[in-house]
């Protein structure tokens, strides 16, 4: 078996930029003014997302409690907006990930297919647009590990995972 390690096409995206044909990345150009309308993206986004009446910081202490009902654990936590001061020296709106596992269903999932592991835990994101609102959003499972089923039982373990998340979002935009 031959591999062909650079095909002639296969400049890297450095070379094309220099060469004028590819241009730089922009990706986080005004990503401020994106996560204002985010919420409202969701056809076009991963995951689910719901507008919240409440403040943030109630939000982050009725997230795990409202995990803990669904069989969740808080395993992991990042403040986005801390974390980006302190290795960027950036301003950013107050954004917290989750990481969330259901032990049982994290169990099951990984009998069944020990690859999944990379698709754990499930992230939930909490965030607070320009305006003071609050946003809860929770990985769609049926996108990451419904996807990666093929056969293997995986799509009902994600249909449950779906469900669960789904309800709590539903508890915290009540």
């Amino acid at each position: 078996m031959t591999f062909i390690r650079n095909p002639p096409d296969a400049r890297s995206r450095t070379q094309r930029w220099r060469s004028g044909r590819c241009e730089p990345n922009r990706a986080f150009a005004g990503s401020h003014e994106k996560m204002k309308n985010m919420a409202h993206e969701t056809a076009q986004t991963p995951g689910h997302w719901k507008d919240l009446s409440i403040s943030y910081e109630e939000a982050l202490v009725r997230l795990p409690e409202a995990l803990k009902k669904e069989g969740f654990g808080v395993i992991t936590q990042i403040d986005m907006q801390e974390t980006l001061k302190a290795k960027l020296g950036v301003d950013f709106p107050r954004y917290r990930i989750f990481g969330a596992c259901n032990p049982t269903l994290a169990h099951t999932a990984l009998l069944k297919d020990p690859r999944v592991g990379v698709l754990l835990p499930c992230n939930v994101v909490l965030y607070e647009k320009d305006d003071g609102k609050v946003v809860v959003g929770a990985v769609d499972p049926m996108q990451t590990l419904g996807a990666a089923a093929g056969g293997s039982g995986l799509d009902a373990v994600a249909g449950e995972v779906a469900t669960r998340l789904e309800r709590v979002l539903a508890e915290l935009a009540t």
